[in-house]
């Protein structure tokens, strides 16, 4: 009786954190390259699509009912800033209304007005994070702020290059755009380490790293880990995901990293009888739903890649833990 007790209380914990993909193109969200998300208030949140061909963002209204499913979407408004960034990572400021979004094509990580403009402001990134450190088309996949703290956190979606392979560094920075020094062990950057990948690299092509932080009121931060393997034929290729939450506060000997504590963790697959392939690439901090938390995760479709037989989709998917 004990082991079915503990059994049932698994499968409860499990399926709480279990939300199904919904397609946002059921509520007439066209097909992009959805890259990052944050919410802005009321309801409503900012996200970024990094092949747009201007810099800025859509302004959308996501509606979730008692039980945690999407109800409606809408798109209010689209912000458009001049000049063309490959966007990975937006957050959002309350307090100041602006908006930060960070960019892994040139490393910077800029401000801009709620309508679009930018300010001239921007995170004061360090030397070793630069443009002429990051892998290819590896820079900065992630941003999120939390106004309790008042700390932004970005990575690099995967190594540097003078690092060894899976160990990142999460930076963070204060309201005024600097990098934080932790006081405890004078460190201006947090060792994380990426679980053992579960694929060859022998396939079309594959990516393994860090595609977005969510930053808690309580110090602590959410990592979604992703890892995306496309087969040579397409038949087999799958993201597995994995969401972890770190303390950045916790006392750590030198060259250790943060602990991860696992919050939940999923696989999408494109097989002959599996089709809900998706690479969530965006993160943010959802609705408090019944006095529960939310996280939503956003993917990145690539406009709707495929063939007569199959199109990747935009979804979204709910988290409550």
């Amino acid at each position: 009786m004990k082991r079915i007790i503990t059994l049932l209380a698994l499968l409860v914990t499990l399926s709480a954190h279990a939300q199904k993909q919904i397609n946002l193109g059921k509520f007439n969200i066209p097909s992009a390259n959805y890259s990052g998300i944050t919410p802005i208030g009321e309801n409503r949140y900012a996200m970024i699509d990094d092949k747009a061909p201007k810099a800025g963002w859509i302004e959308l209204e996501l509606l979730f009912t008692e039980e945690g499913e999407l109800e409606q979407a809408t798109i209010l408004d689209k912000k458009e800033s001049e000049g063309k960034r490959d966007q990975e990572g937006i957050a959002f400021n309350p307090a100041t209304q602006k908006i930060y979004i960070a960019a892994e094509d040139d490393q910077r990580i800029l401000e801009y007005a709620l309508d679009g403009t930018p300010t001239g402001r921007e995170l004061q990134i360090p030397e070793f994070a630069t443009k002429p450190h990051i892998q290819p088309n590896a820079g900065f996949e992630s941003l999120t702020y939390n106004a309790s703290t008042h700390t932004f956190w970005t990575v690099t979606e995967c190594n540097l290059k003078e690092d060894e392979e899976g160990h990142l560094r999460l930076l963070a920075f204060n309201d005024s755009l600097t990098l934080i020094t932790h006081n405890s062990q004078s460190t201006t950057q947090y060792s994380y380490t990426l679980d053992a990948p579960i694929a060859k690299k022998t396939g079309r092509n594959y990516v393994h790293g860090i595609s977005d932080l969510c930053a808690l009121d309580d110090g602590t931060l959410l990592v979604l880990e992703r890892e995306f393997y496309v087969a040579k034929k397409f038949l087999g290729s799958f993201v597995n995901h994995k969401l972890y939450r770190v303390n950045p506060g916790e006392e750590l000997q030198p060259g250790a990293s943060l602990s991860k504590q696992l919050v939940t963790e999923f696989k999408t697959k494109l097989t002959a009888s599996k089709k809900n392939l998706a690479n969530y690439e965006g993160m943010c901090l959802g609705p408090v739903i019944n006095g529960k938390q939310t996280v939503i995760l956003i993917s990145d479709s690539q406009a709707g890649y495929g063939n007569s037989l199959f199109h990747l989709k935009d979804y979204l998917k709910l988290i409550i833990f």
